[in-house]
């Protein structure tokens, strides 16, 4: 029950970062590698952090209530209602610290360690299962 809840934020929170970290890398804006991939990600992180706050706010509040998903709309208008934008903004400061360049700095680096990965991958066991694999003549 409480999975769908759970979801409300993570997905909308990957798929804005993921979208924030593409545009930021495919731009001009920064410049290739390690270091400025770190801080891509980061910056992306930190963006959809704050974005997504709203619907972590609902999110607790739905987890402290034990209502489901379904109630998501009607929580973020009441909030929005008796609280205004502070309400559905409370704890931006420490979700942006650690959702945002927390987590996002260290996301960044398990990057590189993906690229190296597969670079190893590629380059090193499938070109010598390549040179395995030939006829030979």
């Amino acid at each position: 029950r409480s999975f769908p809840i759970l979801c409300t934020v993570v997905v909308p929170q990957v798929a804005i970062r993921t979208a924030v970290f593409v545009a930021l890398h495919d731009s001009a804006a920064f410049p290739s590698g390690p270091g400025s991939d770190i801080l891509v990600f980061t910056i992306a992180s930190a963006v959809s952090s704050i974005l997504c706050t709203p619907l972590d706010v609902a999110r607790t509040q739905l987890v402290l209530r034990q209502q489901g998903v379904r109630h998501l709309g009607s929580t973020l208008q009441t909030i929005g209602e008796r609280e205004g934008i502070s309400g559905l903004m409370a704890g931006w400061l420490p979700r942006l610290f650690w959702n945002g360049l927390i987590v996002g700095s260290i996301l960044g680096l398990c990057r590189l360690q993906y690229e190296d990965a597969r670079a190893f991958f590629l380059v090193g066991v499938l070109d010598r299962f390549e040179d395995i694999i030939q006829p030979v003549s």
